[in-house]
């Protein structure tokens, strides 16, 4: 009986189209696991966002909103990025405000966002990151 629930609410899961996930992040499943297919907008607002943003299947989301974990850079966030979020339009990245990467974690981060969002068309970030695109 409580097989069939758990898998009912699972299935409930697969129909959201927007999410906020907040917590530690750290214990998802293995990459491509988790399957939101109308999924459209996704916040994750975890201390370490990498291993669920791996684990999700979103071939619809358009709109993400990201910060990076303490002391990590967007590079290690989207590292397993590279198709997951090829439909994204709308990209908002906070929290790296207080961040001072060096030139060149700030070339490989940029590097890893341009790769993880090939389709995006409007961008939220800090300031002090607009340069490290151009």
């Amino acid at each position: 009986m409580w097989v069939s629930q758990l898998l009912s609410s699972l299935l409930l899961f697969q129909w959201l189209r927007e999410l906020v996930l907040s917590g530690s992040g750290q214990e998802w499943p293995k990459p491509e696991s988790v399957d939101f297919p109308i999924l459209a907008s996704l916040t994750p607002t975890l201390l370490e966002p990498a291993p669920a943003l791996a684990a999700m299947v979103v071939p619809n989301l358009d709109h993400l909103k990201c910060s990076p974990p303490d002391s990590r850079s967007w590079a290690h966030v989207f590292v397993n990025a590279s198709r997951a979020f090829a439909n994204v339009r709308c990209l908002c990245l906070y929290g790296a405000n207080d961040r001072s990467p060096s030139p060149t974690t700030r070339v490989v981060d940029t590097k890893a966002v341009c790769l993880a969002f090939p389709s995006v068309r409007h961008v939220e970030l800090p300031a002090s990151e607009l340069f490290a695109f151009f």
